[in-house]
């Protein structure tokens, strides 16, 4: 049996279930049902806020800092796109089902 390389481990999933693994729009329907936009943004802007503010030596490197406000930054776009994918979604199967129904 082939051994697992460090960035292999990386893309393993780990969250997700065989039936979310099947099915991720679930996952998004889950998130955006679960949250509104505003309530993960500002979750995730606190979490920066703290990390970066707080004593924690993990952060003490500029380069730490900046890689935490650019990983944050590209969290907060995929947010908003899978809340855009979503609710385009919702529109098409609503018109769908509506068409469907004449």
């Amino acid at each position: 049996m082939p051994q697992l390389q460090p960035a292999d481990l990386d893309n393993l999933l780990i969250r997700l279930s065989a039936e979310q693994i099947s099915h991720p729009y679930g996952v998004l329907e889950d998130l955006c049902s679960a949250f509104r936009l505003g309530q993960l943004r500002d979750t995730l802007t606190e979490m920066m806020e703290t990390c970066l503010t707080g004593e924690s030596e993990a952060f003490q490197k500029a380069e730490k800092r900046a890689d935490i406000l650019y990983i944050c930054k590209f969290i907060e776009k995929a947010l908003e796109a899978i809340f855009l994918i979503m609710s385009r979604r919702k529109v098409d199967l609503d018109n769908l089902s509506f068409s469907q129904g004449s």
